[in-house]
């Protein structure tokens, strides 16, 4: 089986960009042969002013991606076509160029970008569903698109085109949710559900990767926050808590701005590491922080927490809590509750009973749902389903 494998990734890596390559691992460890066609956005520092001033405008139609699809299809008859992110690079014209030439197509949902301009469902600090409940043009008024009225306008009249023309719903054959909450939204919208597929995302570990976590954390008494550091992802609560609980030691990796976290002498500011020192420092904390706002999909740091046996700390948000059990594999707080977040942390801190149940529960939703050991047959399954 050949699988043409579509993803822009964006410049700040993330999760999706992990799933994307996991996936494309299993399958060829399996014998799969995957062709890739990867778009990633920091190729857009070395464009002109015009190539700039017209990319919000290719994000809607990308005639270079379509020919250069068809292209790849001609040469190599790939069975499936399995896309991850087509914005803004690459653009829905590969759809269309996939149904020309008869390829079905799979599509991952990670967000909400066929209904919501950022995709996050999330603006002005809060959670927002007014592009479903009246029209995308409502996130002109908060720029909900890199607060940019010109680039937020173009972004949704790009959506409103392909709802109107029906692209997300026609010339798209199956639909991979990772959770049945984001099925959920994507129903009330009209999507047919016969082309429903969930299935969560995966960490490739295995067993033999289990880390003694009661050692590790003895050595080392932190708690750890690993992302883009914005408010979406819940950069305020950071700083409350650090703030609050003067004498928990606080790691932070990833890239964002910085600067309120710097203040405080219990934070460790890590910035962007290599993904080994991620994990290592991961394995060894005494939770995950996940404070983040918004509906996430399917994070792969919590997985990855689960699969090292940490204990995750989120907010009770549907989208969430079908991940993170509360008292069972991590703790819950209430949602827009910074105090419920901080006395959660201070309960994990204190309790090494809970903590180590905790963690041991995490390490078995990772081995019954999140494992390698899932991943390649429930792609297959779904391929061959789609075939025939």
């Amino acid at each position: 089986m050949k699988i043409l494998q579509i993803h822009n990734s964006y410049k700040i890596g993330g999760g999706e960009d992990i799933v994307v390559r996991d996936e494309r691992k299993v399958l060829e460890e399996k014998g799969t042969q995957v062709i890739p066609y990867y778009k990633h956005n920091k190729i857009i520092d070395s464009f002109s002013f015009l190539q700039k001033a017209l990319l919000p405008f290719r994000s809607i139609w990308s005639q270079k991606s379509y020919n250069e699809i068809i292209e790849i299809i001609d040469l190599e008859q790939p069975h499936i076509c399995h896309i991850h992110n087509v914005f803004p690079l690459i653009s829905p014209s590969i759809y269309f160029a996939c149904k020309k030439k008869g390829v079905p197509v799979v599509q991952t949902i990670h967000n909400y970008r066929f209904m919501c301009p950022n995709g996050l469902f999330f603006k002005e600090n809060k959670i927002c569903e007014n592009c479903v409940r009246s029209t995308v043009f409502s996130s002109l008024k908060s720029k909900c698109y890199r607060n940019s009225r010109i680039q937020t306008f173009v972004m949704a009249l790009s959506i409103f085109i392909h709802q109107r023309i029906r692209t997300f719903k026609d010339k798209i054959d199956g639909y991979i949710f990772l959770t049945d909450f984001a099925a959920d939204k994507f129903k009330s919208q009209g999507y047919d559900t016969s082309k429903f597929f969930i299935k969560p995302n995966f960490k490739s570990s295995d067993a033999n990767e289990h880390i003694n976590r009661e050692i590790k954390t003895s050595q080392a008494p932190y708690f750890i926050f690993i992302g883009r550091i914005e408010e979406s992802k819940g950069s305020k609560y950071l700083e409350h808590l650090a703030h609050t609980l003067s004498k928990i030691r606080i790691y932070v990796i990833g890239e964002g701005d910085t600067n309120s976290l710097k203040k405080y002498s219990n934070v460790k500011i890590l910035g962007k590491l290599p993904n080994e020192q991620v994990i290592s420092y991961l394995s060894s904390a005494q939770g995950l922080l996940f404070p983040s706002r918004w509906y996430e999909g399917m994070p792969m740091v919590i997985i990855e927490a689960f699969s090292k046996s940490i204990p995750v700390i989120c907010s009770n948000l549907e989208s969430l809590s079908s991940i993170v059990i509360n008292n069972y594999n991590g703790l819950t707080f209430e949602y827009d509750n910074v105090e419920s977040f901080v006395a959660k942390v201070a309960l994990l801190e204190k309790d090494k009973s809970l903590k180590a149940n905790l963690g041991k529960n995490a390490r078995h939703s990772y081995v019954e749902k999140y494992s390698i050991n899932h991943a390649y047959e429930n792609l297959i399954s779904l391929y061959n389903k789609l075939l025939h």
